[in-house]
């Protein structure tokens, strides 16, 4: 059996005694590889001497778009790239509310705010195994497509996206972006309240997605 194409040697051919050089590339895959490359006399029984190749595997790989332009408050569409070599990928969209620390991000239900991700122009499960393990033999591409509704925040908040691969948490990397304000807005379920001479307490519920106050 022929050595892997991506084993080169030079010469391919020689007499007598000679040295071959050995040369690899660089390798993005997540399993180790081998192959072996054969020395067999012309003439004669042909005698041959195996050479065996060995490549470690890279580790985990996972690189993302580390920032992404505003988002208007209207939203739209955003489109993050990156690569890697996990078996399967998870993500996660979460907001970081104004005034919030560095790692105050928290996921929320929003309608409309979604994220489609492709391997290699395939959309994929979020973490599930990627159909035929492409990540095995090299890094690939992937991009994730961020639907974004019109913003349902009065101020401005930090959006990110966050992948994890196979290496977990100590590898997860995240694109970040700001969402532009909305509208603020509020609303009573009671605009008029009638007490009786002795005086009483009722209640009126306040709806709303910002602060407020009452003078």
């Amino acid at each position: 059996m022929a050595k892997s194409a991506w084993c080169a040697v030079s010469p391919m051919s020689g007499k007598e005694n000679a040295p071959i050089n050995v040369t690899l590339p660089a390798y993005t895959g997540r399993l180790a590889r081998n192959t072996i490359a054969t020395a067999t006399n012309k003439n004669g029984t042909k005698p041959s001497k195996a050479i065996t190749v060995n490549q470690a595997a890279a580790g985990n790989i996972l690189t993302l778009d580390a920032t992404k332009p505003d988002v208007a408050t209207v939203g739209g569409s955003v489109t993050v790239n990156g690569t890697s070599n996990s078996s399967k990928l998870n993500w996660f969209i979460e907001i970081k509310p104004a005034g919030a620390t560095d790692n105050g991000y928290i996921a929320l239900d929003i309608p409309g705010l979604s994220a489609v991700v492709k391997v290699n122009n395939t959309a994929i499960v979020k973490d599930t195994a990627i159909t035929g393990d492409p990540g095995k033999n090299g890094a690939y591409n992937l991009v994730s497509t961020l639907t974004i509704p019109a913003s349902p925040f009065p101020v401005d908040v930090v959006l990110r996206i966050l992948f994890r691969g196979d290496g977990g948490e100590a590898g997860q990397k995240s694109c970040v972006m700001t969402w532009k304000a909305g509208a603020s807005t509020i609303s009573v379920d009671k605009t008029s309240l009638n007490f009786t001479a002795s005086g009483g307490t009722q209640t009126v519920n306040i709806t709303s997605n910002d602060e407020w106050e009452i003078s």
